[in-house]
């Protein structure tokens, strides 16, 4: 689950995906098939989005859910062009429910 504040909740017995739109400013899709776009949670995992129409599809599998346990982490979305990164996504957290305390 993505709420509105950009945190994201995963759940052990499931996988989640969710999607960022981007478009140009006549409101195309803007192909990103070739860009090098990452999803980072620190010290924890990396995770690189399928592309398609526009959009960049992350899924979370239950094995993202198991590497947070029970502990929050925050996460960033980041670019790198001529091999210098540029964050595009930040402030959220991640965590995941579904673990015995």
């Amino acid at each position: 689950m993505l709420d509105a504040t950009g945190n994201i909740t995963l759940n052990r017995a499931d996988t989640f995906t969710f999607a960022l739109d981007y478009q140009d400013e006549n409101g195309s899709p803007i192909n990103l098939t070739n860009s090098n776009i990452t999803l980072y949670v620190d010290k924890v995992f990396s995770l690189t989005p399928t592309a398609a129409n526009g959009k960049l599809y992350f899924t979370f599998t239950p094995a993202h859910a198991v590497a947070l346990q029970n502990k929050e982490y925050e996460w960033i979305i980041r670019e790198v062009v001529n091999g210098v990164p540029d964050v595009l996504v930040s402030g959220g957290t991640i965590s995941a429910e579904g673990f015995a305390v």
